[in-house]
């Protein structure tokens, strides 16, 4: 079966015809970053730090910050002569950003903790994409460069700002 487009010339409003793809994926990935970080996940987080049996190695904010830093930045960790980052995943990596940033300037009601960590891994998220772009003979595409770059002065931005923010 064909998809008639233009069955009524008449009443024709254009529009776009195919499935936005990117749309769909990142509003998954937004879902699932907006749920690991919620405020209430992040405190209950926290609280269950302290609820584990003597031995047992807890699951704590700086393990979930840490482990989700590096599955989103993966490209950036130790990036060879060539960067490729898709789409997806660079809409993925600006969303962790917006969160992380977010958190930083006090934007989400988290735990201290939670706004400290973030802090922390924009500093190690910074250096780590300042020695891939500032690598030699570094191979990318536009695109790539581009986001890489747009990521830094994001970061710089952020943490500058997060100086001014509002007293503890």
């Amino acid at each position: 079966m064909e998809n008639e487009r233009f069955i009524d010339f008449n009443n024709f409003t254009p529009g776009r015809q195919d499935v936005p793809i990117h749309a769909v994926v990142f509003s998954l990935q937004r879902q699932v970053l907006d749920r690991v970080f919620l405020p209430t996940v992040l405190a209950r987080i926290q609280d269950s730090e302290l609820r584990v049996a003597p031995g047992t190695q807890p699951f704590t904010l700086g393990l979930l910050f840490t482990e989700i830093q590096d599955s989103v930045w993966d490209e950036t960790k130790n990036p060879g002569m060539s960067v490729n980052i898709n789409s997806y995943r660079r809409s993925l990596q600006r969303e962790h950003l917006r969160k992380m940033i977010g958190m930083v300037l006090r934007d989400a009601a988290v735990p201290e903790d939670a706004r400290t960590l973030a802090r922390q891994s924009l500093v190690t998220l910074r250096g780590q994409l300042q020695r891939t772009v500032s690598r030699p003979g570094l191979t990318a595409s536009p695109e790539v460069r581009a986001h890489l770059a747009e990521s830094i002065a994001r970061i710089d931005e952020a943490l500058k700002g997060g100086m001014q923010r509002s007293a503890f």
